[in-house]
């Protein structure tokens, strides 16, 4: 009985209070519903500031370093081998490796005849880009003013070079006609896409919108150095060898 009692007070205090609240509530009614809308409009700001600068995760595919992308007619072959970006001022530098064959470090492919267009997705109203060419089978496309935020930069190449394969001459006007529906078809030649995604690019704070020069040097350099690696290692495999067969001939010398 004790205890039902004890029950129902808790439930009559709980009951009082909620009345006095009502009554504080209605005699306040102005200034607790301009709070309430107050409140209201400042959650409803602070979530769309938040969406605006808050980077969210990239939900877009992005293209794998040194994967040759197939483009034009010509058997040609685009891979990126590096991208990077600077945060702070905004440029975001693709490093790309032209070939018009399977071996690309022996191919020479004119530079002049490969186009590059872009888009991109969040990357703000001030972003410009260039090629640049570093080599006879690579170029940089630079991007500046690009946005922190940005969600993805869609990059595509074009081969402006003339498939002669495809190049007829027509012996009659029926030929003519079929000719030219057939170079309509043509037209449509396939095209090397690109997708670098926000969040698969490596990040730098020195990273600048380096000159053409500049450009080169470092991809000389880099070649460079990737010859020296490879001599290092065909050094080392032929002491291997030799100390190999040195082995087998004392072996085969004791027999």
């Amino acid at each position: 009985m004790t205890a039902i009692i004890t029950i129902a007070d808790k439930f009559r205090n709980i009951f009082q209070r909620f009345s006095r609240f009502g009554t504080w509530f209605l005699e306040n009614q102005r200034r607790n519903l301009i709070a309430i809308f107050s409140l209201f409009i400042l959650i409803a700001f602070s979530t769309t500031v938040m969406v605006n600068i808050t980077p969210r995760p990239s939900n877009l595919p992005s293209t794998e370093l040194n994967t040759p992308v197939s483009f034009g007619t010509l058997n040609k072959t685009a891979s990126l081998t590096k991208s990077v970006f600077n945060k702070n001022n905004g440029v975001l530098e693709l490093h790309y490796t032209i070939s018009g064959s399977a071996v690309s470090d022996q191919d020479l492919v004119d530079i002049s005849k490969i186009k590059f267009t872009a888009m991109t997705d969040h990357g703000g109203s001030q972003v410009t880009g260039r090629v640049v060419p570093t080599s006879n089978n690579t170029v940089v496309v630079q991007f500046k003013n690009l946005s922190h935020n940005f969600n993805a930069v869609t990059l595509t190449a074009h081969d402006k070079s003339i498939n002669t394969a495809t190049v007829e001459a027509p012996s009659s006007i029926v030929a003519d006609s079929s000719s030219a529906k057939k170079t309509n078809a043509n037209s449509n030649t396939a095209s090397g896409k690109f997708i670098i995604n926000r969040d698969k690019v490596s990040k730098s704070n020195t990273l600048t919108f380096a000159s053409q020069k500049e450009l080169e040097v470092s991809e000389s350099d880099a070649k460079i150095s990737a010859q020296q690696t490879l001599i290092s290692k065909n050094m080392n495999a032929v002491a291997e060898y030799q100390k190999a067969i040195w082995c087998t001939n004392r072996t085969q010398s004791k027999q």
